[in-house]
């Protein structure tokens, strides 16, 4: 499975694109990250593990490697860590931001977003899932001979998108609100004891 989200860091004043590319398949377990992450970046691993098991999702039977793109920008701070982790869910129901937005409350209840990251999240997931079918169709049409192999997924991908594009931003919006409120009413010492330290 290969999926994908963006991101950002900041080098000085400047922000600059990350694609967070991860790459799981069923094998020996292992967390392997690249493209000149920092320390604290390099620790997400670790948290990224934490989350998912939270909700159940357990990584013992994968090897999994995490590429930052471009290599050559230095990956500093723990911002990534919502970007990989949303990179793994999929949503193949009539509530396709269910999953990503059970993910990204738990991720609010420990680590908070602030208000506008918290409104251009639908976006951007909504952003990524056409830049996937995008992407993927142009690959596909540059070359004939993999056509099949590179649009494996299309369909799945096209089908998620259809189910998204019924939301609009709003309800997209109102909803990851929703689920971040909920999780600070059912876990409200998770915030407080993290603002306390």
């Amino acid at each position: 499975m290969l999926a994908s989200a963006l991101s950002a860091t900041l080098v000085g004043l400047q922000a600059h694109p990350v694609r967070v590319e991860v790459a799981a398949v069923r094998g020996p377990s292992f967390f392997e990250l690249v493209g000149l992450a920092e320390a604290a970046v390099r620790e997400s691993r670790v948290r990224v593990k934490s989350a998912l098991a939270q909700l159940g999702v357990h990584l013992s039977e994968c090897g999994i490697v995490v590429n930052l793109a471009p290599a050559d920008v230095k990956k500093t701070g723990s911002g990534f860590d919502l970007a990989i982790a949303a990179a793994y869910q999929v949503a193949d129901s009539d509530d396709p931001l269910g999953p990503a937005c059970e993910l990204i409350a738990a991720y609010h209840a420990v680590t908070p977003l602030n208000p506008t990251e918290l409104d251009i999240l639908f976006t951007l997931m909504a952003t990524r899932m056409a830049m996937t079918v995008v992407i993927s169709s142009w690959r596909a049409h540059r070359h004939p001979e993999n056509r099949d192999y590179i649009l494996r997924n299309n369909n799945a991908a096209w089908a998620r998108l259809r189910r998204v594009a019924r939301l609009s931003p709003i309800e997209g919006r109102r909803q990851i609100q929703r689920a971040c409120e909920e999780e600070q009413q059912t876990c409200p010492r998770t915030r407080s004891s993290r603002h306390a330290s």
